[in-house]
Protein backbone atom coordinates (compact mmCIF):
# COMPACT_ATOMS: atom_id res chain seq x y z
CA UNK A 1 0.00 0.00 0.00
CA UNK A 2 1.54 2.86 -0.99
CA UNK A 3 0.49 6.97 0.23
CA UNK A 4 1.65 9.47 -0.89
CA UNK A 5 2.78 12.66 1.37
CA UNK A 6 1.05 15.71 0.06
CA UNK A 7 -2.57 15.95 0.39
CA UNK A 8 -5.08 18.92 -0.85
CA UNK A 9 -6.54 20.81 2.64
CA UNK A 10 -9.79 21.94 1.72
CA UNK A 11 -11.47 22.32 5.24
CA UNK A 12 -13.96 24.05 5.99
CA UNK A 13 -14.34 25.71 9.64
CA UNK A 14 -18.28 25.85 9.96
CA UNK A 15 -18.88 22.09 9.94
CA UNK A 16 -15.62 20.95 11.33
CA UNK A 17 -16.14 17.94 14.14
CA UNK A 18 -17.94 19.45 17.25
CA UNK A 19 -15.91 17.36 19.85
CA UNK A 20 -12.58 18.12 20.91
CA UNK A 21 -9.82 16.27 18.68
CA UNK A 22 -8.15 13.38 20.54
CA UNK A 23 -4.60 14.26 19.16
CA UNK A 24 -4.61 17.72 20.46
CA UNK A 25 -6.50 17.47 23.96
CA UNK A 26 -5.67 15.76 27.21
CA UNK A 27 -8.44 13.59 27.55
CA UNK A 28 -10.39 14.05 30.42
CA UNK A 29 -13.80 12.76 31.55
CA UNK A 30 -15.95 15.53 30.53
CA UNK A 31 -13.83 15.11 26.86
CA UNK A 32 -14.58 11.57 27.00
CA UNK A 33 -18.41 12.48 27.55
CA UNK A 34 -17.97 14.87 24.60
CA UNK A 35 -16.07 13.15 21.96
CA UNK A 36 -18.94 9.70 23.03
CA UNK A 37 -22.31 11.56 23.14
CA UNK A 38 -22.05 14.61 20.99
CA UNK A 39 -23.36 14.03 17.10
CA UNK A 40 -21.46 15.30 14.04
CA UNK A 41 -24.70 17.19 12.81
CA UNK A 42 -22.71 19.23 9.95
CA UNK A 43 -20.92 16.55 8.96
CA UNK A 44 -22.19 16.10 4.83
CA UNK A 45 -21.43 20.10 4.77
CA UNK A 46 -17.29 19.04 6.02
CA UNK A 47 -14.99 19.08 2.96
CA UNK A 48 -12.70 16.00 4.29
CA UNK A 49 -9.45 16.39 2.58
CA UNK A 50 -7.74 14.80 -0.19
CA UNK A 51 -4.93 12.26 -0.11
CA UNK A 52 -3.45 10.34 -2.87
CA UNK A 53 -3.47 6.63 -1.66
CA UNK A 54 -2.09 3.62 -4.40
CA UNK A 55 -2.42 6.31 -7.21
CA UNK A 56 -6.10 7.31 -6.35
CA UNK A 57 -7.56 10.41 -4.74
CA UNK A 58 -9.27 9.06 -2.06
CA UNK A 59 -10.79 11.21 1.10
CA UNK A 60 -13.25 10.10 4.00
CA UNK A 61 -16.96 10.02 3.96
CA UNK A 62 -19.68 10.75 5.66
CA UNK A 63 -21.82 7.77 5.90
CA UNK A 64 -18.92 6.23 7.04
CA UNK A 65 -19.67 8.17 10.52
CA UNK A 66 -23.52 8.21 10.17
CA UNK A 67 -23.90 4.21 10.13
CA UNK A 68 -20.73 3.53 12.96
CA UNK A 69 -21.49 6.06 15.56
CA UNK A 70 -18.26 4.61 17.74
CA UNK A 71 -16.29 6.05 14.60
CA UNK A 72 -14.87 9.66 15.22
CA UNK A 73 -12.59 11.88 13.19
CA UNK A 74 -9.89 13.43 13.75
CA UNK A 75 -8.80 16.83 12.08
CA UNK A 76 -5.21 16.52 13.11
CA UNK A 77 -4.23 13.00 11.39
CA UNK A 78 -6.93 13.04 8.96
CA UNK A 79 -7.57 9.45 10.16
CA UNK A 80 -10.27 7.57 11.94
CA UNK A 81 -10.74 6.00 15.34
CA UNK A 82 -13.12 3.79 18.02
CA UNK A 83 -13.75 6.26 20.50
CA UNK A 84 -15.03 3.43 22.63
CA UNK A 85 -11.71 1.26 22.24
CA UNK A 86 -9.69 4.15 22.65
CA UNK A 87 -11.24 4.58 26.00
CA UNK A 88 -12.16 1.87 27.78
CA UNK A 89 -10.22 -0.76 25.28
CA UNK A 90 -6.88 -3.08 25.49
CA UNK A 91 -3.70 -0.89 25.62
CA UNK A 92 -1.11 -1.40 23.50
CA UNK A 93 0.75 -5.32 23.34
CA UNK A 94 -2.81 -6.70 25.35
CA UNK A 95 -4.64 -7.57 22.33
CA UNK A 96 -4.43 -8.46 18.78
CA UNK A 97 -6.94 -6.08 17.89
CA UNK A 98 -5.15 -2.62 17.86
CA UNK A 99 -7.03 -0.74 14.71
CA UNK A 100 -9.41 1.29 15.12
CA UNK A 101 -8.08 1.65 19.14
CA UNK A 102 -4.63 1.73 19.91
CA UNK A 103 -3.63 2.33 16.27
CA UNK A 104 -5.74 5.00 14.01
CA UNK A 105 -6.89 4.21 10.64
CA UNK A 106 -6.05 6.25 7.29
CA UNK A 107 -5.82 3.65 4.49
CA UNK A 108 -9.06 5.11 2.99
CA UNK A 109 -8.82 2.28 0.52
CA UNK A 110 -9.63 -0.70 2.71
CA UNK A 111 -11.60 1.20 5.18
CA UNK A 112 -14.85 -1.16 4.46
CA UNK A 113 -12.66 -4.46 5.12
CA UNK A 114 -11.30 -2.90 8.85
CA UNK A 115 -14.69 -1.98 9.98
CA UNK A 116 -16.03 -5.15 9.60
CA UNK A 117 -12.92 -7.05 11.32
CA UNK A 118 -13.45 -4.36 13.91
CA UNK A 119 -17.12 -5.07 14.80
CA UNK A 120 -16.66 -8.97 14.81
CA UNK A 121 -14.22 -8.51 17.58
CA UNK A 122 -15.19 -9.38 21.04
CA UNK A 123 -12.95 -6.70 22.34
CA UNK A 124 -14.59 -4.17 20.81
CA UNK A 125 -18.05 -5.29 22.13
CA UNK A 126 -16.76 -5.35 25.70
CA UNK A 127 -15.71 -1.62 24.81
CA UNK A 128 -19.26 -0.44 23.61
CA UNK A 129 -20.68 -2.27 27.09
CA UNK A 130 -17.84 -0.47 29.23
CA UNK A 131 -18.56 3.29 26.83
CA UNK A 132 -22.29 2.67 27.86
CA UNK A 133 -21.75 2.54 31.55
CA UNK A 134 -19.69 5.58 31.54
CA UNK A 135 -22.40 7.83 29.47
CA UNK A 136 -24.74 6.13 32.09
CA UNK A 137 -22.57 7.33 35.08
CA UNK A 138 -21.48 11.07 32.90
CA UNK A 139 -25.16 11.68 32.41
CA UNK A 140 -26.68 10.88 36.05
CA UNK A 141 -23.87 13.62 37.04
CA UNK A 142 -21.87 14.96 34.83
CA UNK A 143 -19.90 16.61 37.54
CA UNK A 144 -19.00 15.77 40.87
CA UNK A 145 -19.55 19.19 42.94
CA UNK A 146 -21.96 19.99 45.21
CA UNK A 147 -24.02 21.88 42.90
CA UNK A 148 -24.15 18.85 40.13
CA UNK A 149 -24.98 16.20 42.79
CA UNK A 150 -27.94 18.16 44.75
CA UNK A 151 -29.41 18.86 41.54
CA UNK A 152 -28.80 15.42 40.35
CA UNK A 153 -30.02 13.97 43.65
CA UNK A 154 -34.00 15.69 44.14
CA UNK A 155 -34.56 15.24 39.94
CA UNK A 156 -33.76 11.79 40.78
CA UNK A 157 -36.23 11.88 44.05
CA UNK A 158 -38.85 13.66 42.10
CA UNK A 159 -38.69 11.32 39.77
CA UNK A 160 -39.45 8.37 42.12
CA UNK A 161 -42.30 10.34 43.70
CA UNK A 162 -40.67 11.60 46.63
CA UNK A 163 -41.98 14.88 48.37
CA UNK A 164 -38.87 17.01 49.03
CA UNK A 165 -40.25 19.46 51.12
CA UNK A 166 -41.41 16.54 53.72
CA UNK A 167 -37.67 15.02 53.71
CA UNK A 168 -36.54 15.45 57.26
CA UNK A 169 -32.98 13.30 57.37
CA UNK A 170 -29.92 13.27 55.46
CA UNK A 171 -26.64 10.91 55.61
CA UNK A 172 -23.91 11.10 53.39
CA UNK A 173 -20.18 9.93 54.32
CA UNK A 174 -17.36 12.89 55.26
CA UNK A 175 -16.16 14.17 51.59
CA UNK A 176 -16.17 17.66 51.23
CA UNK A 177 -18.86 17.44 47.85
CA UNK A 178 -20.82 16.01 50.61
CA UNK A 179 -20.79 17.26 53.77
CA UNK A 180 -18.86 20.60 53.19
CA UNK A 181 -20.86 23.52 55.66
CA UNK A 182 -21.20 25.64 53.10
CA UNK A 183 -21.37 24.28 49.68
CA UNK A 184 -21.46 20.32 50.08
CA UNK A 185 -25.16 18.68 49.20
CA UNK A 186 -25.80 18.54 52.73
CA UNK A 187 -25.93 22.47 52.74
CA UNK A 188 -27.17 22.82 49.31
CA UNK A 189 -30.70 20.44 50.58
CA UNK A 190 -30.52 22.30 53.78
CA UNK A 191 -30.98 26.00 51.62
CA UNK A 192 -33.86 23.91 49.97
CA UNK A 193 -35.50 21.94 53.12
CA UNK A 194 -34.13 23.74 56.43
CA UNK A 195 -35.67 20.87 58.49
CA UNK A 196 -33.74 18.15 56.42
CA UNK A 197 -30.90 17.12 59.64
CA UNK A 198 -27.83 16.42 58.34
CA UNK A 199 -26.34 12.83 59.45
CA UNK A 200 -22.57 12.11 58.98
CA UNK A 201 -21.08 8.77 58.35
CA UNK A 202 -20.31 7.51 62.08
CA UNK A 203 -19.27 3.82 60.77
CA UNK A 204 -16.56 5.05 58.58
CA UNK A 205 -13.73 5.26 60.84
CA UNK A 206 -11.36 4.42 58.06
CA UNK A 207 -9.23 1.64 56.52
CA UNK A 208 -5.76 0.87 57.32
CA UNK A 209 -3.96 -1.13 54.65
CA UNK A 210 -0.82 -2.21 54.52
CA UNK A 211 0.80 -4.41 51.83
CA UNK A 212 3.56 -6.71 53.06
CA UNK A 213 7.00 -7.79 51.65
CA UNK A 214 10.56 -8.40 52.14
CA UNK A 215 11.49 -5.85 50.37
CA UNK A 216 9.31 -3.40 52.47
CA UNK A 217 9.73 -5.31 56.08
CA UNK A 218 12.45 -3.11 57.17
CA UNK A 219 11.29 0.38 56.85
CA UNK A 220 7.95 -0.40 58.12
CA UNK A 221 9.85 -1.64 61.19
CA UNK A 222 11.73 0.67 61.59
CA UNK A 223 8.69 3.58 61.46
CA UNK A 224 6.71 1.95 64.00
CA UNK A 225 9.78 1.69 66.30
CA UNK A 226 9.99 5.69 66.00
CA UNK A 227 9.32 7.62 68.90
CA UNK A 228 6.47 10.00 67.40
CA UNK A 229 4.49 6.61 65.74
CA UNK A 230 4.49 4.64 69.63
CA UNK A 231 3.34 8.05 71.49
CA UNK A 232 0.38 8.19 68.87
CA UNK A 233 -0.28 4.87 69.02
CA UNK A 234 -0.58 4.70 72.40
CA UNK A 235 -2.88 8.16 73.11
CA UNK A 236 -4.99 7.21 70.30
CA UNK A 237 -5.78 3.89 71.50
CA UNK A 238 -6.77 5.21 75.15
CA UNK A 239 -8.19 8.63 73.42
CA UNK A 240 -10.55 6.27 71.23
CA UNK A 241 -11.45 3.30 72.97
CA UNK A 242 -14.01 5.93 74.74
CA UNK A 243 -15.87 5.79 71.52
CA UNK A 244 -16.04 2.19 70.69
CA UNK A 245 -19.64 1.57 72.78
CA UNK A 246 -21.05 4.54 71.42
CA UNK A 247 -19.47 3.17 67.71
CA UNK A 248 -21.22 -0.08 67.93
CA UNK A 249 -24.16 1.16 68.88
CA UNK A 250 -24.22 3.52 66.24
CA UNK A 251 -24.07 0.75 63.66
CA UNK A 252 -27.03 -1.09 65.53
CA UNK A 253 -30.39 -1.13 62.86
CA UNK A 254 -32.73 -0.53 66.40
CA UNK A 255 -30.68 2.37 67.14
CA UNK A 256 -31.69 4.64 70.43
CA UNK A 257 -31.72 8.51 68.80
CA UNK A 258 -32.54 9.71 72.68
CA UNK A 259 -29.90 7.26 74.06
CA UNK A 260 -27.08 8.16 71.17
CA UNK A 261 -27.10 11.70 71.99
CA UNK A 262 -27.31 10.93 75.98
CA UNK A 263 -24.07 8.62 75.20
CA UNK A 264 -22.46 11.21 73.07
CA UNK A 265 -22.47 13.83 75.83
CA UNK A 266 -21.05 11.37 78.31
CA UNK A 267 -18.35 10.99 75.82
CA UNK A 268 -17.81 14.40 75.63
CA UNK A 269 -17.91 15.07 79.25
CA UNK A 270 -15.26 12.12 79.90
CA UNK A 271 -12.67 13.26 77.09
CA UNK A 272 -13.07 17.04 78.38
CA UNK A 273 -12.30 15.69 81.86
CA UNK A 274 -9.35 14.02 80.85
CA UNK A 275 -8.00 16.53 78.28
CA UNK A 276 -7.88 19.04 81.95
CA UNK A 277 -6.30 15.64 83.69
CA UNK A 278 -2.23 16.26 83.60
CA UNK A 279 -1.97 12.78 85.21
CA UNK A 280 -4.20 11.31 82.69
CA UNK A 281 -1.27 12.66 79.76
CA UNK A 282 1.15 11.87 82.00
CA UNK A 283 0.31 8.38 82.62
CA UNK A 284 0.08 8.20 79.03
CA UNK A 285 3.18 9.22 78.38
CA UNK A 286 4.91 7.01 80.53
CA UNK A 287 3.56 3.96 79.31
CA UNK A 288 4.90 5.04 75.40
CA UNK A 289 7.98 5.51 77.14
CA UNK A 290 7.89 1.86 78.46
CA UNK A 291 7.07 0.29 75.36
CA UNK A 292 9.82 2.18 73.52
CA UNK A 293 12.26 1.00 75.67
CA UNK A 294 11.42 -2.35 74.65
CA UNK A 295 12.74 -1.11 71.38
CA UNK A 296 15.55 0.24 72.17
CA UNK A 297 14.07 3.93 71.31
CA UNK A 298 14.63 6.80 73.45
CA UNK A 299 11.97 9.54 73.84
CA UNK A 300 12.46 12.61 71.25
CA UNK A 301 10.56 15.36 69.70
CA UNK A 302 11.54 17.06 66.17
CA UNK A 303 13.91 19.46 65.71
CA UNK A 304 12.15 23.06 65.58
CA UNK A 305 14.26 25.42 63.15
CA UNK A 306 11.98 28.47 62.13
CA UNK A 307 8.74 28.29 61.12
CA UNK A 308 7.40 24.99 60.35
CA UNK A 309 4.09 24.98 58.32
CA UNK A 310 3.88 21.16 57.86
CA UNK A 311 3.46 20.00 60.53
CA UNK A 312 2.45 21.26 64.47
CA UNK A 313 5.06 23.57 65.89
CA UNK A 314 3.92 24.64 69.04
CA UNK A 315 6.69 25.43 71.30
CA UNK A 316 7.83 22.96 74.03
CA UNK A 317 10.64 22.24 76.61
CA UNK A 318 10.87 18.50 77.10
CA UNK A 319 8.96 15.64 74.74
CA UNK A 320 6.36 15.04 76.83
CA UNK A 321 5.70 18.73 76.98
CA UNK A 322 5.49 18.83 72.84
CA UNK A 323 3.53 15.56 72.14
CA UNK A 324 0.88 16.62 74.42
CA UNK A 325 0.42 20.24 72.72
CA UNK A 326 1.01 19.36 69.30
CA UNK A 327 -0.95 15.54 69.26
CA UNK A 328 -2.50 14.85 72.46
CA UNK A 329 -4.61 18.18 72.68
CA UNK A 330 -5.51 19.17 69.18
CA UNK A 331 -6.80 15.31 68.89
CA UNK A 332 -8.94 15.50 71.54
CA UNK A 333 -10.53 18.43 71.04
CA UNK A 334 -11.24 17.64 66.80
CA UNK A 335 -12.81 14.68 68.31
CA UNK A 336 -14.97 16.48 70.65
CA UNK A 337 -15.87 19.33 67.93
CA UNK A 338 -16.99 16.45 65.74
CA UNK A 339 -18.98 14.73 68.31
CA UNK A 340 -20.68 18.53 69.54
CA UNK A 341 -21.14 19.03 65.40
CA UNK A 342 -22.03 15.80 63.53
CA UNK A 343 -24.64 14.16 66.41
CA UNK A 344 -25.28 16.64 69.08
CA UNK A 345 -26.50 19.05 66.42
CA UNK A 346 -30.21 17.68 66.11
CA UNK A 347 -30.49 16.75 69.66
CA UNK A 348 -33.28 19.26 70.22
CA UNK A 349 -35.44 16.94 67.91
CA UNK A 350 -34.49 13.86 69.56
CA UNK A 351 -36.41 15.03 72.97
CA UNK A 352 -39.53 13.48 70.58
CA UNK A 353 -38.80 10.54 71.96
CA UNK A 354 -39.96 10.73 75.35
CA UNK A 355 -43.53 10.64 73.29
CA UNK A 356 -43.50 7.34 73.71
CA UNK A 357 -45.40 5.95 76.63
CA UNK A 358 -42.22 3.62 77.66
CA UNK A 359 -40.57 7.72 78.61
CA UNK A 360 -43.95 8.94 79.57
CA UNK A 361 -42.56 9.93 83.31
CA UNK A 362 -40.31 12.33 81.62
CA UNK A 363 -42.79 13.98 79.40
CA UNK A 364 -44.26 17.13 80.76
CA UNK A 365 -45.81 20.44 79.38
CA UNK A 366 -43.09 21.98 78.83
CA UNK A 367 -40.87 19.63 77.30
CA UNK A 368 -44.00 19.12 74.88
CA UNK A 369 -43.36 22.75 74.13
CA UNK A 370 -39.95 21.95 72.99
CA UNK A 371 -41.23 19.33 70.27
CA UNK A 372 -43.84 21.28 68.82
CA UNK A 373 -41.08 24.39 68.81
CA UNK A 374 -38.72 21.91 66.51
CA UNK A 375 -41.22 20.30 64.81
CA UNK A 376 -43.71 23.02 64.16
CA UNK A 377 -43.54 22.61 60.20
CA UNK A 378 -44.62 19.48 60.83
CA UNK A 379 -47.38 19.17 63.47
CA UNK A 380 -50.18 20.40 61.45
CA UNK A 381 -52.21 21.56 64.47
CA UNK A 382 -51.72 25.18 66.75
CA UNK A 383 -49.74 25.03 70.00
CA UNK A 384 -52.73 24.93 72.11
CA UNK A 385 -53.99 21.90 70.29
CA UNK A 386 -50.55 20.10 70.89
CA UNK A 387 -50.87 21.01 74.29
CA UNK A 388 -54.26 19.45 74.65
CA UNK A 389 -53.22 16.66 72.93
CA UNK A 390 -49.79 15.91 75.74
CA UNK A 391 -52.39 16.86 78.41
CA UNK A 392 -54.69 13.37 77.19
CA UNK A 393 -51.59 11.90 76.52
CA UNK A 394 -50.12 12.03 79.72
CA UNK A 395 -53.81 10.66 80.84
CA UNK A 396 -53.60 7.95 78.49
CA UNK A 397 -50.39 6.17 79.49
CA UNK A 398 -49.73 7.10 83.20
CA UNK A 399 -50.42 4.24 85.24
CA UNK A 400 -49.55 0.42 85.23
CA UNK A 401 -49.40 -1.20 81.83
CA UNK A 402 -49.33 -4.68 81.15
CA UNK A 403 -48.34 -4.09 77.06
CA UNK A 404 -47.27 -0.19 77.31
CA UNK A 405 -45.05 0.71 73.64
CA UNK A 406 -41.65 0.12 74.49
CA UNK A 407 -40.06 1.56 71.02
CA UNK A 408 -41.60 4.24 67.77
CA UNK A 409 -42.66 1.33 66.38
CA UNK A 410 -45.01 0.00 68.13
CA UNK A 411 -45.97 3.74 69.57
CA UNK A 412 -46.83 4.17 65.78
CA UNK A 413 -49.18 0.69 65.27
CA UNK A 414 -51.42 1.84 68.50
CA UNK A 415 -51.73 5.36 67.72
CA UNK A 416 -54.90 7.00 66.86
CA UNK A 417 -54.14 9.48 64.11
CA UNK A 418 -57.84 11.11 64.27
CA UNK A 419 -57.64 11.69 67.97
CA UNK A 420 -54.04 12.28 68.23
CA UNK A 421 -53.01 13.96 64.87
CA UNK A 422 -50.16 16.14 66.25
CA UNK A 423 -48.56 13.55 68.09
CA UNK A 424 -48.92 10.83 65.25
CA UNK A 425 -47.80 13.15 62.65
CA UNK A 426 -44.22 13.99 64.91
CA UNK A 427 -43.77 10.79 65.56
CA UNK A 428 -43.86 9.89 61.49
CA UNK A 429 -41.13 12.39 61.17
CA UNK A 430 -39.17 11.37 63.69
CA UNK A 431 -39.19 7.76 62.72
CA UNK A 432 -37.30 8.80 59.30
CA UNK A 433 -34.61 10.98 61.32
CA UNK A 434 -31.22 9.07 59.98
CA UNK A 435 -29.45 7.92 62.83
CA UNK A 436 -25.88 6.64 60.94
CA UNK A 437 -25.07 5.77 57.59
CA UNK A 438 -23.65 2.78 58.72
CA UNK A 439 -26.53 0.04 56.73
CA UNK A 440 -26.34 2.32 53.50
CA UNK A 441 -22.49 1.96 53.85
CA UNK A 442 -22.33 -1.95 54.33
CA UNK A 443 -23.14 -2.01 50.19
CA UNK A 444 -19.47 -0.75 49.58
CA UNK A 445 -18.15 -3.83 51.20
CA UNK A 446 -20.64 -5.94 49.25
CA UNK A 447 -19.59 -4.36 46.01
CA UNK A 448 -15.84 -5.35 46.43
CA UNK A 449 -16.96 -8.98 47.07
CA UNK A 450 -19.60 -9.31 44.42
CA UNK A 451 -18.01 -7.42 41.11
CA UNK A 452 -14.72 -9.20 40.93
CA UNK A 453 -12.44 -8.78 37.96
CA UNK A 454 -14.19 -11.67 36.16
CA UNK A 455 -17.90 -9.60 36.14
CA UNK A 456 -15.99 -5.87 35.81
CA UNK A 457 -18.20 -5.35 32.60
CA UNK A 458 -21.79 -6.40 34.60
CA UNK A 459 -24.46 -3.51 34.40
CA UNK A 460 -26.25 -1.39 37.04
CA UNK A 461 -29.58 -4.22 36.50
CA UNK A 462 -27.51 -7.25 37.65
CA UNK A 463 -24.87 -5.19 40.04
CA UNK A 464 -27.75 -3.93 41.78
CA UNK A 465 -29.64 -8.17 41.75
CA UNK A 466 -26.35 -9.87 43.22
CA UNK A 467 -25.68 -6.94 45.62
CA UNK A 468 -29.20 -7.41 47.44
CA UNK A 469 -28.62 -11.90 46.87
CA UNK A 470 -25.56 -11.02 48.76
CA UNK A 471 -26.77 -8.50 51.71
CA UNK A 472 -29.99 -10.46 52.47
CA UNK A 473 -28.42 -13.46 51.63
CA UNK A 474 -30.41 -15.20 55.22
CA UNK A 475 -33.78 -14.79 53.32
CA UNK A 476 -34.70 -18.13 51.65
CA UNK A 477 -35.34 -17.93 47.93
CA UNK A 478 -37.06 -20.47 46.05
CA UNK A 479 -35.55 -21.85 42.85
CA UNK A 480 -39.26 -22.82 41.03
CA UNK A 481 -40.55 -19.39 41.63
CA UNK A 482 -37.46 -17.92 39.89
CA UNK A 483 -37.62 -19.93 37.15
CA UNK A 484 -41.20 -19.50 36.40
CA UNK A 485 -40.72 -15.57 37.01
CA UNK A 486 -37.78 -15.87 34.06
CA UNK A 487 -39.77 -17.88 31.92
CA UNK A 488 -42.44 -15.65 31.41
CA UNK A 489 -41.06 -12.48 30.96
CA UNK A 490 -40.57 -12.69 26.90
CA UNK A 491 -41.30 -15.33 24.17
CA UNK A 492 -38.42 -17.74 23.95
CA UNK A 493 -38.28 -20.48 21.17
CA UNK A 494 -37.36 -23.48 23.46
CA UNK A 495 -40.53 -23.78 26.21
CA UNK A 496 -39.25 -23.57 29.69
CA UNK A 497 -42.80 -24.33 31.07
CA UNK A 498 -44.72 -27.70 30.35
CA UNK A 499 -48.26 -27.85 31.44
CA UNK A 500 -50.33 -31.55 31.08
Amino acid sequence: MAESSGCQNTIGTSSMPPYPDIEDSKITDEIKYDILKRPWTSIHSYEFPVRVISNSTRRAKAKWFLKHTWMKYSKTTDSVYCAPCRFFGPKSGTSKEKTFGVNHVTDWSNITKLIQRHISMKSHETSLSAADDFLDVMEECKATTGESLTESFLENLRAKGVIVNKMRGQGYDGAANMAGKYRGVQARIKEVVPGAVYTHSHAALGELSLQHGDSKAGPYQAAIEKFDFIITLVASEHVLSALVALSCLLQKKGCDLFVAADESKVVVRQLNDERNDPEVWNSLYDSAVELAATVNTDPSMPRNRGAQRNRPNAPAQTPSEYWKLNMYLPFVDHLIAELNTRLLTAEPRYVAQKLIPKNIDQLTLAVGDIIFNEYADDAHVTKDEFRSEIRRWLAKWTGDFDNIPNNLQETLNVINKDLYPGIFQILNVFACMPVSTATAERSFSTIRRVKTYLRNTMKTNRLSGLGLLNIYREKQIKADTVLDIFSRKKERKWALIFQN
